[in-house]
């Protein structure tokens, strides 16, 4: 074959395409993050006057999300749920539901927040304001809700097994995105 004068033959053009496949792959790999122990009296220790969980779950197949996320004062609980469509992965899916609690906060003027959630690679790229370029967009959002003047949020890693509540959440808005039924 021939590409603007040079010519290779069918085997170099195969080597060079595999060979770039495994180098544009070994660019996607996400590195994988070993989260630290959170220190057990870490929720106790803060002060902060709302306490935030969220989670998010995710289907392949339709690249559904179903988003969830619990709000505690001293005053109320509140457990909220969202589903969202054309979601590209499960670390997206845990963003959105991270921005969506801050947005949820930011709505009802709750200010002072420790957020917690089981996505230890979204959790260390938003303390370090680490750049990742599958969630850029959300981690800017969520960076800009944290950094408002009358805002202070302190974002913590939680255990899953710590997080069943708003887990349970996600899991049931996942389920309300299951499709319109056509009538028959």
């Amino acid at each position: 074959f021939v590409f603007n004068g040079a010519s290779a033959s069918p085997e170099d053009t195969l080597a060079t395409a595999i060979r770039a496949a495994k180098e544009w792959e070994q660019g996607q790999k996400v590195e994988k993050v070993t989260p630290t122990q959170a220190t057990p009296s870490a929720t106790e220790a803060c002060t902060a006057a709302t306490f935030v969980r969220s989670d998010a779950a995710w289907r392949k197949e339709d690249k559904k999300a179903g988003l969830g996320w619990t709000v505690k004062t001293e005053r109320f609980e509140i457990r909220r749920k969202k589903p969202h469509g054309h979601v590209s992965s499960p670390l997206v899916a845990e963003g959105l539901a991270i921005r969506e609690a801050l947005l949820f906060c930011r709505e009802h003027s709750l200010n002072d927040i420790l957020l917690e959630s089981d996505s230890a690679q979204l959790i260390k790229a938003i303390n370090q304001k680490e750049c990742i370029a599958e969630v850029h967009g959300i981690l800017s959002d969520i960076l800009h809700l944290s950094g408002l003047p009358d805002v202070s949020i302190l974002f913590s890693w939680i255990p899953r097994d710590k997080n069943l509540v708003a887990d349970s959440l996600s899991k049931e808005a996942l389920c309300m995105v299951e499709g319109v039924i056509a009538p028959t």
